[in-house]
């Protein structure tokens, strides 16, 4: 997100059905303009992902160009001895 703006409420939208639906909740970056999305657990597969930064008093809604992240398995990992 540029510029870093303190404040700016993020939602991670996920493709479903042809249309752009929120994925998990939403997240508001800190004092320094850092934020992070985490990704609810999905099943195994690619999954369509974008960013959306809502409005505020500078600057308009953002959105992000849409991109893939590859989900390799839904389960947490093992330690195996």
């Amino acid at each position: 997100l540029r510029p870093r703006t303190v404040g700016t409420t993020l939602t991670l939208q996920t493709l479903v059905s042809g249309k752009w639906v929120a994925l998990g909740a939403s997240v508001v970056t800190d004092s320094l303009g850092n934020f992070s999305l985490p990704v609810p657990a999905q099943q195994r597969g690619a999954v369509t992902l974008r960013v959306n930064a809502a409005a505020d008093a500078l600057y308009p809604e953002k959105i992000s160009p849409q991109f893939s992240i590859l989900i390799r398995s839904t389960l947490p990992p093992k330690l195996v001895k």
